[in-house]
């Protein structure tokens, strides 16, 4: 149920940046989505294009800074996220699980980080 949670929440957070980037590029909604949908499944290229726009198009510093912090923050969530939206889950014989196991590419000595996680009440806290 948490990692559920997890996951429309993001999508709904997400969502949020869409509407940013309609006002950023003061276009409609269609323009914006088509614009959004182009970096599908890339949430770091979508951040860096409202970041980019926003210190373009928002004169105000204050809110320029905090649409920065938000897509900073929001990189973090994504990461967490992913984690669990790609990983391999285990299951206890009572059906349920047990432990996660995330395969992350990597660019520095090894190619592949394997990050193997007990599925606690803490481990999604």
């Amino acid at each position: 149920m948490a990692i559920g949670g997890l996951m429309i929440r993001w999508a709904s957070t997400e969502s949020v940046f869409l509407v940013i980037l309609k006002h950023l590029i003061g276009r409609d909604d269609l323009s914006a989505a088509i614009i959004w949908h182009s970096f599908r499944g890339n949430s770091k290229a979508r951040l860096d294009l409202i970041t980019r726009l926003s210190r373009e198009q928002i004169s105000n510093p204050t809110l320029r800074k905090e649409v920065k912090a938000a897509c900073d923050q929001f990189a973090g969530f994504s990461g967490v996220r992913n984690f669990y939206a790609h990983s391999v889950f285990r299951h206890a014989p009572d059906g349920k699980i047990s432990e996660v196991h995330g395969v992350e590419l990597t660019y520095d000595d090894d190619p592949v980080r394997i990050t193997n996680k007990p599925m606690t009440r803490a481990t999604l806290n």
